[in-house]
């Protein structure tokens, strides 16, 4: 299965290269704006002619996403557009889960204390192959532009106990790329188009040496 995973687009619309699954990382807007959103709903619903399924989950610019959670809803369906929102799927044998929460910053979107982030993160169902989240765990392609780590601890440790295949993210843009460690491949795909491959139980970049 080829797949493409983007993030922190902001408005912008990159031309991507097709496949199986495309999957939005959040950030879709800079302002959060209701019509900067529904104008990137309706560029990945274009991507359709490309790919055989869709999924995303907003991130913490998308302000209408939180503030109007069932407009937002009705307008991934509409656009037909699988949005997870702290919940799982499965698209063909993979098994993905989804959130858009980060740790608290400022006023944004989707921003959560450390026992709500906790919680959440003990209903990742243990045999999830793929998670998706906006923002990254900690110590894990985290930093910014002041070095510091802005990575979530508890999502972490929750990564690190069941073990997916893969954690695809975005958030931090200053520290896009690939990371590979104790068996979990980890993509920050801020501003990035980023190609995957899934293959015999095994989730690897598409040009990955063999």
């Amino acid at each position: 299965m080829n797949i493409t995973v983007i993030s922190d687009t902001h408005g912008k619309e990159p031309v991507l290269p097709g496949g199986e699954l495309l999957i939005h990382c959040g950030d879709l807007s800079i302002h959060g704006f209701r019509v900067e959103v529904i104008n990137q709903l309706n560029y990945l619903h274009e991507q359709l002619e490309k790919y055989d399924k869709i999924i995303l989950i907003p991130g913490n610019h998308d302000l209408f996403a939180e503030r109007h959670p069932k407009q937002f809803e009705e307008a991934c369906a509409i656009a037909g557009l699988e949005l997870l929102m702290n919940n799982s799927t499965t698209y063909k044998e993979l098994k993905i889960w989804g959130s858009p929460v980060t740790p608290i910053y400022h006023d944004w979107a989707f921003n959560r204390d450390q026992s709500k982030r906790f919680d959440l993160y003990e209903n990742i169902p243990h045999d999830t192959q793929l998670v998706v989240t906006h923002g990254p765990p900690r110590f894990v392609l985290d930093q910014n532009h002041e070095m510091k780590h802005i990575g979530c601890s508890e999502l972490h440790n929750k990564i690190r106990e069941i073990k997916p295949l893969a954690h695809v993210f975005g958030h931090c843009h200053e520290s896009k790329g690939m990371f590979f460690e104790e068996g979990i491949f980890y993509a920050n795909c801020a501003e990035s188009v980023v190609e995957l491959v899934f293959s015999n139980g095994i989730i690897k970049p598409k040009n990955w040496p063999k």
